[in-house]
């Protein structure tokens, strides 16, 4: 069974930092429009939305007033995330190299602090590298939209027992080629993690899949 073209991912490196960039996103899990300031936000973003230990999140929530070397400054984290277990922390996200600057460290460390005292919240950082991984950010530009895909109208315990055999994406997309619906139904089961698999390798039909 061949995927369609059209799923297959780019392999050019993202550049996170370009000025072309849909400054909205729509938010599944706290249905609302966020407003990232680069590219690599939006990127953070989808992956706070396949991350199951997240439960809501929102981005560029707040600006603080914090004291550094005796002036008054003004910082946004660039993420506050809420976890399932009630816990919340900031984040702030940049490519993993800008961490290595002795200024930036020197501000992160008063500013750690500051949250810490304030509100009880861990300032985190958060590196590209810490979710960039092979074809993984193609992967969820190209699945993030079967998100709001529609799934009650579906009887997901028949689907998945028709699936229970499969080993493959391949195996996915030709079986469900067979239940006479919607093509975009394989992507939504796989952006709701109904079916799993590596999202870091290249999208292709021979990938190890697996039903939940």
């Amino acid at each position: 069974m061949k995927i369609r073209n059209n799923i297959n991912v780019s392999q050019k490196p993202a550049h996170y930092y370009s000025k072309k960039f849909n400054r909205f996103f729509n938010a599944f899990k706290s249905k609302s429009l966020q407003r990232p300031d680069s590219y690599l936000e939006v990127c953070g973003l989808r992956e706070l939305e396949f991350d199951n230990s997240v439960e809501t999140y929102k981005a560029q929530p707040k600006s603080y007033v914090y004291k550094f070397k005796g002036e008054y400054c003004r910082y946004t984290p660039d993420f506050l995330v809420k976890f399932t277990d009630g816990s919340y922390e900031f984040r702030e996200l940049k490519v993993a190299h800008r961490f290595d600057c002795a200024k930036v460290q020197d501000r992160l460390a008063v500013l750690k602090e500051f949250f810490l005292d304030r509100y009880n919240i861990p300032l985190v950082e958060w590196r590209d590298t810490d979710f960039s991984q092979g074809s993984r950010i193609e992967n969820l530009a190209r699945l993030y939209r079967y998100k709001f895909f529609d799934l009650k109208c579906f009887n997901l315990n028949i689907i998945k027992t028709q699936l229970s055999a499969v080993k493959s994406l391949g195996d996915v997309y030709s079986m469900i080629s067979t239940f006479n619906c919607t093509n975009a139904l394989a992507p939504a089961l796989i952006a709701q993690q109904h079916v799993t698999t590596d999202l870091s390798l290249p999208f292709s039909p021979q990938n190890f899949a697996e039903v939940k």
